[in-house]
C-alpha cells in the first residue's frame, strides 16, 4: 500500500501510554501490528505505573512485534510519559496514540503523507464509539458497536463498518473554526503526529500537569502554534475512541484549564469551559469568545 522508501527520514516512532486498561490497549496494539507502511517503523509503550495486567498483555504483544519495546515509569502522567517515549524514539516522526483506540492499517501510512505534504503537527481525526463507556472489554462489542475482533486487526484487515460513532465538541471545534480563531484545538494526543526537531523545538508536555486528566495535548498544541509551526488536520488517518468511565474528569480538567489560563488569558482560552464541559458544544464557545471580546471592548 505504501510507496514510501525506508529512511531515516521516513522513519516513524509510534509512542503509546499505558496504565491500566489492559483489553482496550490490547485493541490499540493489535491494529499497530497490523498497520501497512514502507518506513521504518518502531512502536514505544510507556508502562507509567502501570497495572499487572497491563504487563501481561505487552508480555504477550512482544511476540507478535518484534519492533515494540517497552519502557517502565513510575506513574508520571500523560505528559511525563509521552515525554519518556518521545525522548527514547529512534523515529524522525513521532506518532502519539492513546491506549484506547481503534485503528485502521493504513492509520501510520496516513499520518506520514500528510506530513510530506503539510510538514508540522498532524492531528489525524478522532471519533468517539458509542456505547462501549460501560464495557470492560470492547472486543465483545457493545450497543452501536459490533464486536471487534483482534486477529483482523492484527492481519490490518479490520474495518470501521457497522460502528457507530459521534465526533465530540473538541473535535468539532477543531474542524470547524467558527466565529473563533484556535488552530491549536487539533492537538488531542490520541492521536498526532509531529517531527522529533519540532518536538525539541516545542519542548514535548508540560509535565506540571502530572496525573491530572485533561488540557496537556491542548497545552502543547498551543505552545506550537505560537512557535510558527503548521497545524493541520488529517481526515485520513483514523482513529476510534473505545470510551471508558474517568473518575473525577471534570474536577480534574478544570484544575488543569486553570493552569493552562495562567500561561495566556486569550478570549478562546478563557471559553474553554463552555466548550469542554461535560454541556459543553461548539455554540456555547462560539458564544463566550464573543462575549468575552465584546466585555474587553466594553468593559462597563
Amino acid at each position: 500500500m505504501s510507496k514510501w522508501q525506508v529512511g531515516f527520514r521516513d522513519s516513524a516512532s509510534v509512542i503509546v501510554t499505558a496504565h491500566a486498561k489492559p483489553c482496550r490497549l490490547r485493541l490499540t496494539l493489535a491494529g499497530l501490528v497490523g498497520q501497512e507502511y514502507g518506513g521504518a517503523l518502531e512502536l514505544i509503550v510507556v508502562a507509567d505505573g502501570a497495572s499487572t495486567e497491563v504487563f501481561d498483555v505487552l508480555g504477550e504483544y512482544q511476540k507478535y512485534c518484534s519492533n515494540l519495546r517497552v519502557l517502565e515509569s513510575p506513574g508520571l502522567g500523560r505528559a511525563g510519559a509521552r515525554n519518556l517515549g518521545a525522548d527514547n524514539a529512534k523515529g524522525h516522526w513521532l506518532v502519539f496514540v492513546d491506549d484506547d483506540i481503534l485503528l485502521r492499517s493504513d492509520f501510520v501510512f496516513q499520518h506520514m503523507r500528510c506530513q510530506q505534504l503539510h510538514p508540522g503537527l498532524v492531528k489525524g481525526r478522532l471519533r468517539e464509539i458509542i456505547g462501549l463507556t460501560d464495557v470492560e472489554d470492547p472486543a465483545q462489542g457493545g450497543v452501536g458497536c459490533r464486536p471487534v475482533e483482534e486477529e483482523i486487526l492484527r492481519n490490518g484487515l479490520w474495518s470501521h463498518d457497522g460502528i457507530r460513532v459521534v465526533s465530540n465538541a473538541l473535535e468539532q471545534a477543531a474542524e470547524r473554526q467558527e466565529g473563533f480563531q484556535a488552530p491549536w484545538l487539533a492537538s488531542a494526543g490520541a492521536n498526532l503526529s509531529i517531527s522529533r526537531a519540532n518536538w525539541q523545538v516545542c519542548g514535548g508536555f508540560d509535565e506540571r500537569y502530572g496525573k491530572s486528566w485533561g488540557l496537556e495535548d491542548i497545552d502543547f498544541g498551543y505552545r506550537v502554534y505560537r512557535a510558527g509551526i503548521e497545524i493541520f488536520i488529517c481526515e485520513q488517518a483514523l482513529g476510534l475512541h473505545m470510551s471508558h468511565p474517568q473518575e473525577n474528569r471534570w474536577q480534574q480538567q478544570d484544575k488543569n484549564w486553570r493552569r493552562f489560563l495562567s500561561n495566556d488569558d486569550s478570549p478562546e482560552v478563557q471559553a474553554l469551559p463552555a466548550l469542554l464541559a461535560e454541556e459543553g458544544s461548539v455554540a456555547k464557545f462560539t458564544e463566550a469568545v464573543h462575549q468575552i471580546r465584546q466585555q474587553a471592548v466594553s468593559p462597563c
